[in-house]
Formats: structure tokens, C-alpha cells, sequence
């Protein structure tokens, strides 16, 4: 956890989501902590709002306030954060961001605590030591939303929306990872899911991916991440998708997580030590997944769902996608430029938009 003063760096979030089937729509929040390497007074508290609309991908807007660590209010026991106008107060959340062009992003919502939390590693000890760099877990894998949001002015009430809510820290964002999520299944009420596959570098070597992932059905959780997960059958992860085969104790999970290029966005995650990572984020990706049961290969269940599914796909190193024109698509100049804003905060110059939009490729629908 993030410790005042430190001089090694720091990165940590907390973060929600949530798909409101319905109205085809999803929200991306998060609430982070930024501490530079041997700069300490120089940390930050950042606000990101995202809202996807799949029936309308034009209308896809992301945006992000920075504030002085000084001025913002943290507290662990409780979780309570307070940045800016923005508030994460676990079971709820409420906030308003806006760019320097106008745009605005406001929330009021509060979410479900029941299922249990996720603790991602195979050993609760792998949290204290120094390798991974990057930790995660998910203290609410399957909440439910209400409330509402409201995006350039225009209110959408939120009833019943699946979602969950996560937690991520360490000295670095994990070198080259694809992340998903679903608990928004179309044949499978109730059903959750997450998983992740990851790379990480030591020195100048890049590791193969490591796994694991769970799937809870019917109130039974099978889990993924024990020794014989860590290391995935077959993964393929493009700027896009992400595919993967794992084997667990009796299961073997098979899954595929797609979504077009415009309905994803691009994020720019600076590292502690300054370097950039890409956060290519969509919460409305296609999802479908196979359990097998062994050791026959037994088809256990089938889960599937169109537009419905968290999936980020984050590097520092787009080359590592293997495909020269969609490492092509991340560069730097994709991103608008951070300036002051009225209130005294640091926000973006113009809001995120579509992957394609901002690569320069798409139909250049944003106005």
C-alpha cells in the first residue's frame, strides 16, 4: 500500500465498473494514487471516468482530473478517498469530472458488497514480496449498481446494472497484461467471472504469460490460480482480444474475450519511473467461455455474452502484440494534452475517445 514520503514510487487503484445490459451501456471509474520515483512531493490523486455506449460508439467518452496528493482526503480503515468533487466510500461512489472543453462526466451510485472478495495469487505471501511488481485483488467480483450518471449534462438512471469493484498497487503497472471480466452472462444469471493473463520483465528479459482466472456458477467458485494454472496452455493477446486456454485442478477453461476497434479506448498509465504504458480499455467486449470438465474433456458449461465484458489490454511495449500495424496504432501523440483547469486541477485538453478515433484510423465521428 501506498506509504507517504517513499521514494521508490507508487501506483494504486481502486476501480469499478459496471454493464447495464439493457440500455447497452457500461462505466469505467477509478480512483488512483501516483507517486514518482525519489519524488514524492510531486504525487498525485487522478479521477478517471469512461462511459461506452455500444449502440452508439461515437458517443464513447473518457476523461481524467489530477489533484496534489496534499488535497486530497485518504483514509484505509475505512476506505475513504475524496478527490476533487469525487468521493470512492465503499459500498458508493459520486464525482463529476470535466475537461477543459466542457465535457463532463458526473456520477452518484452505490453498489452491492455480498460475494466474497477475490485474492488473485495462488499464496497470500506473493502480496509481500518484491516480484510481482504489480498486485491485485477484487474486493466485490459481483455487485449489482444504482444510481445514476450523467454524461455531457444528459442523465441516465442506473437499476440493477452488474458490476464489481477492484483494487490494484505496486511499483509499476504489470509490463504487458490483458484483464477481463463478466457477471452479465447472457445464459448464466449470476454467473462471474475473472481472469488475467500477464507478462512480466526482469532486467532485459520478457517473461512467457503467466494465468489464472475464476469462474464462479451457481454459487460455486472454481478457481484457476494454483501452481498448474500459472502457466496457460495457449493465450494470444492482440490490441483487441484476447484468447486463452487454462488448466485447473479437474477443469480446464477455454475463453475468448473480442470487441471491435471503436469500442475500445486508449489510456495513457504513467509509470512510477516515468515510462507509458498503453491501457487499451473496453467494457463492452464479447465474451465466451467453455469449462471442461477432465479428463475426458467433458463440456461442463458454456457461457456467452455480446457487449457485456470488461476487457483492458495494457503494455508498455506494443511490439509485444506480435502484429506491426496494431502496435503501429499506440504512440504517444494519441493522447491530449494536460492543462490546468479553473478549479485548479490538472485535466485533459479534450476528452479520450475510440481507439480508432484517436489512432487516426476510424470515421472520425467525435465532434
Amino acid at each position: 500500500m501506498w506509504v507517504p514520503g517513499t521514494l521508490k514510487g507508487h501506483v494504486e487503484s481502486f476501480f469499478m465498473k459496471f454493464n447495464d445490459r439493457e440500455k447497452r451501456i457500461a462505466v469505467w471509474l477509478k480512483f488512483t494514487i501516483y507517486a514518482p520515483k525519489r519524488r514524492p512531493d510531486d504525487t498525485v490523486g487522478e479521477v478517471w471516468a469512461i462511459f461506452f455506449d455500444a449502440d452508439n460508439p461515437e458517443n464513447l467518452i473518457g476523461l481524467k482530473q489530477s489533484y496534489p496528493i496534499r488535497s486530497c482526503t485518504l483514509s484505509s480503515a475505512p476506505v475513504r478517498i475524496v478527490m476533487g468533487e469525487s468521493l470512492f466510500e465503499p459500498p458508493h461512489t459520486k464525482g463529476a469530472l470535466r475537461d477543459a472543453q466542457g465535457t463532463t462526466i458526473e456520477w452518484d451510485l452505490s453498489f452491492t458488497e455480498g460475494s466474497p472478495s477475490l485474492h488473485h495469487f495462488p499464496f497470500e505471501r506473493l502480496y509481500n514480496t518484491s516480484i510481482p511488481k504489480s498486485k491485485a485483488k477484487s474486493p466485490y467480483p459481483n455487485s449489482t449498481y444504482w444510481g445514476w450518471i450523467a454524461v455531457c449534462g444528459k442523465r441516465i438512471e442506473v437499476d440493477n446494472a452488474a458490476g464489481m469493484q477492484g483494487h490494484n498497487w505496486g511499483l509499476e503497472h504489470a509490463h504487458h497484461y490483458a484483464w477481463g471480466h463478466c457477471n452479465a452472462f447472457e445464459n448464466r444469471t449470476g454467473a462471474y467471472f475473472e481472469g488475467i493473463v500477464s507478462k512480466i520483465k526482469i532486467g532485459p528479459i520478457v517473461s512467457n504469460f503467466f494465468s489464472l482466472a475464476f469462474l464462479n456458477l451457481d454459487g460455486r467458485m472454481i478457481s484457476f490460480n494454483s501452481p498448474v494454472s500459472l502457466i496457460p496452455r495457449a493465450t494470444e493477446v492482440g490490441i483487441d482480444h484476447l484468447t486463452f486456454e487454462i488448466r485447473g485442478q479437474g477443469y480446464d477453461l477455454k475463453g475468448e474475450l473480442r470487441a471491435a476497434k471503436n469500442l475500445f479506448t486508449v489510456l495513457p498509465y504513467y509509470n512510477p519511473d516515468g515510462a507509458l504504458s498503453y491501457c487499451v480499455n473496453s467494457k463492452i467486449a464479447d465474451i465466451r467461455l467453455t469449462l471442461l470438465a477432465r479428463p475426458k474433456g467433458t463440456v461442463e458449461a458454456e457461457l456467452y455474452g455480446r457487449q457485456c465484458a470488461a476487457l483492458e489490454i495494457c503494455t508498455k511495449e506494443p511490439r509485444l502484440f506480435g502484429n506491426k500495424a496494431d502496435a503501429g496504432l499506440l504512440r504517444p501523440s494519441m493522447f491530449s494534452g494536460i492543462v490546468r483547469l479553473p478549479d485548479g486541477s490538472w485535466g485533459l485538453q479534450s476528452p479520450l475517445r475510440s481507439l480508432d478515433t484517436m489512432a487516426g484510423v476510424g470515421p472520425g465521428l467525435c465532434k
